[in-house]
Formats: structure tokens, sequence, C-alpha cells
């Protein structure tokens, strides 16, 4: 039997928030965020190489890694009596650091993990439409290497 594709759902990947105290951290369900796009990149350096041993051939590209990065936006709803949002706002307005997991609640024989980094808060939008519902939008950009821990 052919094995199906298993879809990872989505209330079983969401961030979770640091509270920076020393020497075990708490982390604390971020559930004013209910949108979170995660983006690991590499930024490269390219060259161009030359064929040294055919001087008429087309040359070819050639990489470098000089950088990894992992950035997050995630949006959702304003709640400012939520601690993640009381610890997310202090944390923007003081220009500091806080450390972010990024969980896939799965069994690690599934593929679940915990990813951890810190973050600088490099955007904060609020909004409302039309007296509606008031929404925010944080752009965390990441800091340093982050650490994967694989769920028991």
């Amino acid at each position: 039997m052919v094995n199906p594709v298993q879809p990872l759902a989505g209330q079983k990947f969401y961030l979770l928030v640091g509270d920076g105290a020393t020497p075990t951290e708490a982390f604390t369900f971020a559930c004013i965020l209910t949108t979170i796009d995660s983006d690991h990149g590499a930024e490269v350096e390219d060259a161009m190489a030359p064929d040294c041993d055919d001087p008429t051939a087309i040359p070819t590209r050639t990489s470098t890694v000089k950088m990894l990065t992992w950035d997050i936006t995630a949006s959702g709803l304003v709640d400012p009596t939520k601690a993640p949002y009381v610890q997310l706002r202090t944390a923007f307005r003081s220009g500091a650091p806080i450390n972010l997991q990024l969980k896939k609640n799965l069994t690690g024989a599934n593929g679940g993990e915990t990813e951890q980094q810190a973050f600088l808060i490099t955007q904060w939008k609020e909004s409302k439409s039309e007296n509606g519902l008031v929404k925010c939008q944080m752009t965390f950009h990441g800091q340093g290497k982050p650490t994967v821990t694989v769920n028991p």
C-alpha cells in the first residue's frame, strides 16, 4: 500500500514567546498570532567561473553561502491583556531581542520539532477596518543560529 501524504494541521504549527527568565526561560503560546510565515534563507555571493581548459566555453556560475537567515512574519488579533502581546510590545519598544519558538506539535518520530532563536521585531503594525476588530502584523528578524529540538 502506498503511504498517503499527511499534511500538518494548522493548529499544530504555532509560535511561542519567551519570557527572558534565566536560568530557565518559559515559553507561552502566542494565541493572538494565527497566521505565520516562516522564511529560512541563504544569502549567497555568485561568481563567474570560466573553464580553464577551454577559454571559449560559456562560463558557469559558482556560489558561496555568506549567511543563513530566518525571518518570521505573523499576524492575528490584538488582545492587549494577553502575556505574549505585552512581551512582544515591550521587546519592540525597547529594541531588545526576544526568544521565539516555532513548534511543529507532533512526535519526533512523525517530524515534530521545536525551533528556537532570538529575534528582533522589525515591524509592528496594527489596523482596523470600518470599526471592526483590531488586527496586528509583526515581522521578526532572526539573530544568531537557531536551535532545533526533536519533540519526544
